[in-house]
């Protein structure tokens, strides 16, 4: 059993514009705010809304906003999506905050508790389990809605607040509505895509017609939209994929089965993105980890650590974390090519991964790594090390490009003038000595990767 979490379906509230549903509500006019109106709302717009008093023969009214008591006023109109609220101008949204035992946190939105006690947290669109062994306590917090939707879902909720208004606007709520299983919403906005460019009829006919054969057939319709919501809003796609089986199995047609085929393929999807995000932040905590707690006193010791232990502690964490077995974990960390890319760089301890430019012999502060290694803090020190691991574990990581960037304290001569009022030896006054920042590297490495 499951217990599901209340979470946002990206549809459109029924009471936007030209929407003939009505709305129970209750306001105060400004030339009588001592007795509230009572009725329903509807078609509601920008300027104003459509009111029926309670009762049968009810009045029927036009309201404009500004007859409202202003408190009233914004407050249906954030009600109505009209109107943004303090938090939603700031990007802000109650998630929810996992902690740990033995220390650390998660942040995203709670999705669902399964009877086992896993918590299921969504990040940047992706859903993760955390088993209730791992966890100390749960709380509810202000979070960035950038921290738990993805680039396409956050696009999706500015449009939820600002009604659509081009082509394609309308082509993408209406494949979300489709996705989520609101096929009544998908219709509409289809239609109101191809009004806007008709050449879009053609290229949606196929979409349109499913649509029309869902809606016709209620029962299909119902089951299809529960396994979608189960499977893609609330992450369990075990029970999305029974659900379908089961309709197929009794004599459902080809509409089922089509539609069990998209539920797979997203769930491949979910997964494979779910991989690349839990390697790189799993990869980005073991790295800092081992640094902050004083494990690697030498870069040698950083180094042979990346390549002898980093793989085998990164197996087993993205293992239990994702819950794979052996032939799971192989063939999602095969499937290279995709995903956006992390960036790490060497910064000014570059001189120790590559080629110097000019010889080091002469006056000058000598390059020596290990004294490099421990002069600066965790950060700098993991960023370096994330570079690292992304070029030499090309089983685990694949380098998508590698920039070179000119030495900030000598701009890429490698060298530094220096001037003294005594004269040096030879009488001058003037020479030049290995820069102290790069050590003659002269240029910056840095590396973006899978």
């Amino acid at each position: 059993m499951t217990r599901a979490i209340p979470l946002l379906l990206f549809v459109l509230s029924p009471l936007i514009a030209g929407a003939t549903d009505e709305i129970l509500a209750s306001f105060r006019l400004k030339r009588e705010p001592l007795a509230p109106m009572r009725g329903y709302i509807s078609e509601v717009t920008e300027d104003g809304f459509r009111f029926r008093t309670f009762g049968v023969g009810g009045k029927r009214l036009s309201v404009k906003w500004e007859a409202l008591v202003a408190e009233d006023a914004q407050r249906m109109r954030i009600e109505f999506k009209l109107e943004l609220t303090e938090d939603e101008k700031r990007g802000l949204m109650e998630g929810h905050r996992i902690r740990f035992r033995g220390g650390g946190y998660d942040e995203g939105l709670l999705v669902r508790v399964d009877e086992d006690g896993k918590h299921w947290l969504k990040v940047k669109g992706l859903l993760f389990p955390y088993p209730k062994n791992r966890m100390e306590g749960l709380e509810t917090i202000k979070i960035e809605e950038s921290k738990v939707y993805d680039k396409d879902e956050l696009y999706l909720r500015r449009l939820e607040r600002v009604p659509p208004s081009t082509a394609k606007d309308h082509r993408r709520l209406a494949d979300r509505m489709f996705d989520v299983g609101n096929f009544a919403k998908a219709q509409d906005h289809y239609d109101a895509a191809i009004e806007l460019e008709p050449g879009l009829e053609r290229e949606l006919s196929e979409r349109r017609r499913e649509l029309s054969e869902l809606r016709a057939d209620e029962e299909l319709a119902r089951i299809i939209s529960k396994a979608r919501v189960a499977a893609i809003l609330n992450g369990n796609f075990s029970k999305g994929r029974a659900m379908l089986q089961e309709y197929i199995d009794a004599g459902g047609g080809r509409t089922a089965a089509r539609a069990l085929g998209d539920l797979e393929q997203v769930w491949q999807d979910k997964q494979r993105a779910r991989f690349l995000h839990t390697k790189h932040i799993a990869a980005s905590q073991l790295v800092r980890k081992q640094i902050a707690l004083g494990k690697l006193d030498t870069v040698q010791q950083a180094m042979n650590w990346v390549t002898a232990e980093l793989p085998g502690m990164l197996k087993a964490r993205i293992k239990e974390t994702m819950d794979l077995s052996e032939e799971q974990y192989e063939a999602f960390l095969a499937n290279k090519g995709k995903g956006a890319p992390h960036f790490a760089g060497y910064w000014s301890g570059s001189f120790i991964r590559q080629k110097r430019g000019v010889k080091t012999a002469g006056k000058g502060i000598k390059a020596d790594p290990e004294k490099w290694w421990g002069g600066y803090d965790v950060q700098t020190k993991s960023n370096w090390l994330k570079a690292y691991m992304a070029e030499s574990l090309g089983d685990i990581f694949e380098i998508v490009s590698v920039r070179h960037t000119d030495c900030e304290r000598c701009g890429g001569t490698g060298r530094v003038r220096k001037m003294s009022l005594t004269a040096a030896a030879g009488g001058k006054h003037e020479w030049k000595e290995i820069c102290p920042r790069c050590f003659g590297a002269r240029q910056d490495r840095s590396v973006s990767y899978r």
